[in-house]
């Protein structure tokens, strides 16, 4: 019931202080009751698995841990009346009152959100903000031009990756696209790649005018905003790409207008609230309360953020979650369809309805955010369907500052962790090295993204997965780890584990205990048998 109410009010969206501080005790309540049952499910287990003569003498202690949990049921129950009163007497039912647009779109048939086909040039971004390194950003273009598996790039050094590099571009032509460019060293430390290839281009974009200055003058070309006819024009192949010609209907014509003139020519804030636009019905009711509340939200914030706020909060509870979900992985961070279908899974945010599996609603919830343009299609499959995606920098901003107020999740540098609040219960931190240790202990943590990790296991994995008894997600990707700490299987909540791409050649035994394990996703490892 709690979860409900969260998932279906959210924070950022109300001005009222007392309704926001109402929902943040809510939230906290939904935490502890998941504490308390977790914590009861993990002794209850921990008592079964004990012999009798260990139960004998271990009884002492899990009659206090029982009484403790009892007693913080008893909290909790006083805890619920006191939020019941609160609502019943300061808060107008008004703003308890679901956003009316989402309540509409919820209703919306699932045909609304049919696959999206885009065409996309791939090129190599700029991991400003990542912490993979040149080394990781030459084995991850490897991998796109050649046919290299990631097995064989591991141990590859910078100058081994660049000759390869070379050697497989050598009398081809090449056009190299660097996006998004901050600053200088990040052209210059992958140019040298390319320097002697004749036929080699080089396109960089950037906000940023220093880097510009790359490019000769006569080179250099400034982005306008659009035109209203262009922008009026992309929005309407956004909002109505299910009519013929993706024409605006007549009635609609002076509010669509209206809505395009509010972005001020900017593209991204075009196609998101166009494809916002393209999930509601197509009145002037709905279109009307759609563009007042946009007003609203211009009146406390520029423009674009504006229409993602709005854009993020015409989204129902389970499609929030999975949209701030993604702002936790690293900046341009691709993700596979199959993996993040099954961490929503996972993370409990899809189940099975009507005659969907979980799989095939967190697979629509995709579609959906795609279609929204909340998520980028980087590549398409054979099929035409959504292989691999992404999330605009601009738009990750937006989830972190929302995950941040909303108590859902923390994306930090590896140096920040031992700053961090102990209570946080989904954490990404990417790039750990040996030379830091982790002293912070995370008894909540639910979800632990680490991407990218160079580390001993025994030296910061145990450490967490020693105190965090209730972990969810374990998500390892790309990281040069070599074994997986025997403590795991003491993670009886556990239900996914990621080791894609490591360097992990076999699994403890203690792995075979994870009852509630959903995936195991050792592709591209070098395990060659399960336990």
């Amino acid at each position: 019931m709690m979860s409900t109410v969260v998932k279906q009010f959210s924070t950022p969206g109300h001005s009222n202080e007392l309704v926001k501080d109402w929902i943040g005790d809510v939230r906290d309540l939904a935490h502890r009751v998941e504490d308390v049952m977790d914590k009861y499910s993990y002794h209850a287990l921990k008592l079964e698995e004990e012999n009798t003569m260990k139960k004998f003498f271990s009884k002492a202690y899990y009659v206090t841990v029982f009484s403790e949990i009892a007693d913080e049921i008893i909290q909790i129950e006083k805890k619920i009346e006191n939020v019941v009163k609160r609502r019943d007497r300061w808060l107008q039912l008004p703003h308890l009152i679901p956003n009316p647009l989402a309540d509409i779109e919820r209703k919306q048939p699932h045909s609304n959100f049919q696959e999206v086909v885009q065409a996309d040039i791939v090129g190599i971004e700029d991991n400003r903000r990542q912490t993979y390194g040149l080394v990781d950003l030459l084995r991850k273009m490897l991998r796109k031009i050649g046919d290299q598996e990631h097995s064989q790039l591991m141990d590859l050094d910078t100058h081994d990756l660049e000759v390869k590099i070379k050697e497989r571009l050598s009398g081809g032509n090449c056009l190299l696209v660097l996006d998004d460019v901050w600053n200088r060293e990040a052209y210059t430390q992958i140019i040298d790649v390319f320097r002697n290839l004749q036929a080699s281009r080089v396109i960089i974009t950037t906000r940023q005018k220093h880097v510009a200055t790359l490019a000769q003058p006569r080179h250099q070309l400034k982005l306008k905003p659009l035109e209203h006819n262009d922008a009026f024009n992309l929005f309407c192949r956004k909002a109505f790409y299910n009519c013929m010609e993706c024409k605006c209907p007549q009635n609609l014509e002076k509010l669509a207008k209206a809505i395009v003139d509010r972005c001020q020519g900017l593209p991204l804030a075009i196609v998101s609230i166009g494809g916002m636009m393209s999930s509601l019905p197509a009145t002037e009711y709905v279109w009307n309360e759609t563009y007042n509340q946009l007003r609203g939200e211009l009146a406390n914030n520029d423009h674009l953020r504006a229409i993602l706020n709005l854009s993020y909060h015409n989204t129902h509870g389970e499609l929030r979650n999975c949209f701030l979900y993604c702002g936790l992985f690293p900046e341009d961070h691709e993700f596979s369809r199959e993996s993040l279908v099954r961490l929503w899974v996972a993370e409990g945010f899809a189940f099975p309805k009507e005659q969907s599996t979980a799989e095939e609603v967190a697979d629509r919830y995709l579609r959906e955010l795609i279609q929204r343009n909340m998520l980028e299609v980087v590549e398409n499959d054979e099929l035409g369907r959504v292989s691999t995606c992404k999330m605009h920098d601009l738009v990750r901003d937006l989830v972190l500052s929302i995950a941040k107020e909303e108590k859902y999740g923390s994306a930090i540098d590896f140096s920040s962790m031992s700053h961090m609040d102990k209570d946080v219960r989904r954490l990404s931190s990417c790039g750990w090295k040996d030379k830091n240790a982790v002293k912070a202990k995370f008894p909540c943590l639910r979800t632990l993204v680490a991407l990218g990790i160079i580390v001993s296991p025994s030296q910061l994995l145990s450490p967490i997965l020693s105190e965090s008894h209730y972990l969810t997600v374990l998500e390892l990707q790309d990281s040069e780890i070599t074994e997986v700490p025997a403590s795991i299987g003491n993670l009886f909540n556990l239900r996914y584990i990621g080791l894609h791409r490591t360097r992990v050649k076999s699994l403890p035994e203690s792995i075979g205990k994870l009852s509630n394990l959903l995936t195991l996703d050792i592709k591209q490892t070098k395990i060659e048998k399960l336990p």
